[in-house]
């Protein structure tokens, strides 16, 4: 077996960098995690909802469940969704549900800062992974080829090989030069958890208008979390208005789908921006996750497609270990992008595709009208479904990679 001659150094200590550096530790490797924030991996179910909630599907659960952070999930909370309905508008509605699948559950809705710090939970028990609560302030290449990375705490570390897991505005993109094509939908979406007059009924609802769609992911009884997409001068509006005026927007913008909804304080917004990374990797360092590419945030395929890029690395990783490759060589780094690049992209262009087909410009409006009944054939909802829930058709990458 060939490592690297010093621990793989991973800049973002997120959901995804934790998640990585598992990956990495249970391969036998050594890691360093780089990670600003303090992150509380005693969080528990006591406390208020995260405002960032993610659909975790079928790929996800099972890569969390293979390095022991599910169980530190289901102690904590989350909520496991058997449908979706999905409505415009017009009076268009259908619901895909898990028999189209043939499965007993679509996914689940678990809080951002759930899964990590399930992740760190089992992450501090590892004893091949050091965590270093500071900022990377600088990298630059050494005589020998390697990674030098100088941090905040005055530290300097060398590898051989360098991970950027630091989020859509990543530092270690910049410095790495590697250019990335963007997409500003000029849309902001509104975040966080309301009550719900009815039973969400363990159901995702979404209800697409002309301004963007409307979501309300369940997480407890009666208790969902919101996606309302606008405007960003809308969504400011918004954000700064009275309870009471904002309670009813929210209402009216949901098209009333669980009756009337009240915030539970606080609320929040971030733009919606598609990216994607021309190239993942560079010498000895590769990109994971919002990192290398951000997608349109309506079928909560974000955190999904950070995870496959991990489920891609760890095949990969697995069998250039096997055949004696040192896993910073060109050779090894290439197979995660052509595994990853093209993926991520037809993702991404597929949300792109989806908002398109709810717009309310006259083509895709006639082509609601025209595919409607088909919305209630099982062939064609069992497609749907599996469309949604991307990591079916791509759940084979862990073996195939």
């Amino acid at each position: 077996m060939i490592q690297t001659k010093e621990p793989i150094v991973i800049i973002g200590g997120g959901m995804i960098g934790a998640t990585c550096a598992l990956m990495l530790c249970q391969l036998g490797l050594d890691v360093h995690l780089i990670e600003a924030d303090l992150i509380d991996d005693k969080r528990d179910n006591t406390r208020p909802y995260d405002l960032r909630v993610s659909a975790i599907q079928h790929s996800t659960e099972s890569l969390l469940k293979s390095l022991g952070v599910w169980d530190g999930i289901l102690q904590r909370r989350l909520c496991p969704f058997h449908a979706m309905h999905i409505q415009d508008w017009t009076g268009l509605q259908t619901q895909l549900n898990a028999h189209d699948l043939h499965e007993p559950v679509l996914g689940y809705l678990i809080e951002n800062d759930v899964i990590t710090a399930a992740v760190f939970d089992q992450l501090r028990k590892q004893t091949r992974c050091t965590i270093s609560q500071t900022t990377p302030q600088s990298i630059f290449r050494n005589d020998q080829g390697n990674w030098c990375v100088n941090l905040h705490n005055g530290a300097q570390l060398t590898t051989s090989l360098l991970i950027g897991a630091d989020g859509a505005q990543s530092q270690v993109r910049a410095w790495l030069e590697l250019e990335q094509d963007q997409n500003d939908y000029h849309q902001h979406c509104i975040v966080g958890t309301v009550t719900t007059e009815k039973d969400h009924q363990h159901t995702c609802w979404q209800h697409y208008r002309p301004e963007g769609p409307f979501a309300l992911l369940p997480l407890a009884e009666k208790c969902c979390s919101i996606a309302w997409y606008l405007p960003k001068e809308a969504a400011q509006q918004w954000l700064n208005a009275a309870p009471t005026a904002r309670n009813q927007a929210m209402t009216e913008a949901s098209a009333h789908m669980l009756g009337t909804l009240t915030a539970m304080e606080p609320l929040a917004a971030f733009p919606l921006v598609r990216r994607q990374t021309k190239h993942y990797i560079q010498e000895n360092s590769l990109l994971i996750g919002d990192a290398a590419h951000t997608v349109h945030p309506q079928a909560g395929q974000g955190v999904n497609l950070g995870m496959l890029d991990i489920i891609a690395l760890e095949s990969i990783f697995r069998h250039a270990l096997a055949h004696h490759q040192p896993l910073y060589d060109a050779r090894v780094l290439i197979k995660f992008e052509q595994a990853r690049h093209h993926d991520a992209t037809l993702v991404q262009r597929g949300m792109e595709g989806l908002n398109w087909l709810f717009s309310d410009k006259p083509l895709p409006m006639q082509l609601r009208k025209l595919t409607s009944p088909l919305l209630h054939i099982t062939p064609f909802k069992t497609l749907l479904a599996a469309v949604g829930r991307y990591g079916r058709l791509t759940g084979s990458l862990k073996n195939n990679a």
